[in-house]
């Protein structure tokens, strides 16, 4: 027992003195980053005490029939969508519209490519990220080449964008007004919650297995999905709400590509994914 814990703490502590030392050198070099670096914190603890995951939600789906992770994928999208939609409807002036880009088969195409990517490699972008966290050595390969692949997504911009996404796109608060997109969107996120609502309730052999964590603090056991989803989207709405533009967790290693080319001299000014990082 006491190898374990001294394990234990010999893998936590290097990790807490890392997360104070970038506080501490975002504080002296960036103080205006540090609100967003707890506000990132909190968001990555949410995500892995409540094990959110888009890849997983899919997978369960379509391998074993289990629309429980697809059902709480929902009421994440559920809760983002209030979030969003209250902060750009009640301050339109500050917020604007967002990044609308048009939809098209390229949609159809990524998503497919990204779909394979996310089952292959155990997880999404954001879960690939709490996996490093965790100290998962697998989610690190898969990181290095997400980055590799992203970069070059970037690279191929110039050519996608003259292509299919330079149209105009539709943004439905504009076609329908604000008060009706809010209600449509609401009602299919709701349609599908209930959907698969159901089909959970006919399934009860999937029924998650509640584990007893009795006299475990909050912060150490795990959380039911809706608790990690709705701080999940707070966190990003606070983000949101000081920083004015939508983050984005893959456009981080296109700016780490850019950074690269640009030191070794590299003239980048003519992409086209420059001028929409906003």
């Amino acid at each position: 027992m006491k190898t374990e814990k001294r394990a234990y703490y010999l893998s936590v502590i290097p990790g807490y003195l890392l997360l104070v030392g970038l506080g501490i050198t975002l504080s002296i070099t960036n103080p205006a980053m540090l609100l967003y670096y707890f506000l990132g914190m909190g968001m990555g603890f949410a995500m892995q005490k409540s094990r959110i995951c888009v890849a997983s939600a899919f997978n369960d789906l379509f391998l074993f029939k289990n629309p429980v992770g697809m059902k709480n994928l929902f009421f994440l999208i559920l809760f983002t969508t209030v979030v969003f939609g209250s902060l750009q409807f009640f301050l339109p002036t500050h917020f604007g519209k967002g990044s609308i880009y048009y939809t098209g088969p390229y949609n159809l195409l990524g998503g497919i490519l990204f779909g394979f990517g996310m089952v292959w490699a155990g997880g999404c972008a954001g879960s690939t990220l709490v996996r490093i966290g965790e100290g998962q050595l697998a989610a690190f390969l898969v990181f290095i080449f997400m980055f590799f692949g992203t970069f070059f997504g970037t690279y191929l911009f110039n050519f996608i964008w003259e292509m299919v996404i330079s149209f105009k796109p539709v943004y439905l608060p504009e076609a329908l007004g604000w008060q009706n997109a809010l209600l449509l969107q609401l009602f299919l996120i709701v349609s599908m919650i209930l959907i698969f609502y159901f089909w959970e309730k006919k399934q009860e052999a999937l029924a998650e297995i509640e584990l007893e964590w009795e006299g475990t603090p909050f912060w150490k056991r795990p959380w039911p999905y809706l608790v990690g989803a709705l701080l999940f989207a707070v966190f990003s709405g606070l983000i949101f709400y000081f920083s004015v533009k939508v983050w984005r967790v893959n456009t981080i290693f296109s700016f780490w590509g850019l950074w690269i080319l640009k030191s070794l001299g590299i003239n980048i000014e003519s992409w086209k994914f420059l001028g929409l990082l906003g």
